[in-house]
């Protein structure tokens, strides 16, 4: 929701106001920051500059219940 700008795209402010809350409170609870984090403590560093720039696989798509 956060990178398809659902919040700005809100049509009413009841919406928007929802929309804002739905982000900050699945911000820490989704499973990339989690990802990242295990990644991270795992390997030692970042990958979000390597994901992003297209040299490793896509690892934010996993299910949920395999990360568990």
């Amino acid at each position: 929701m956060k990178e398809e700008g659902t919040v700005e795209k809100s049509k009413t402010p009841e919406d928007r106001k929802a929309n804002e809350w739905v982000v900050k409170y699945w911000e820490k609870r989704s499973m990339r920051p989690r990802v990242l984090e295990i990644f991270e403590k795992r390997y030692g560093f970042d990958p979000r500059p390597v994901y992003q720039a297209g040299l490793i696989a896509d690892f934010f798509s996993w299910p949920e219940a395999a990360a568990t």
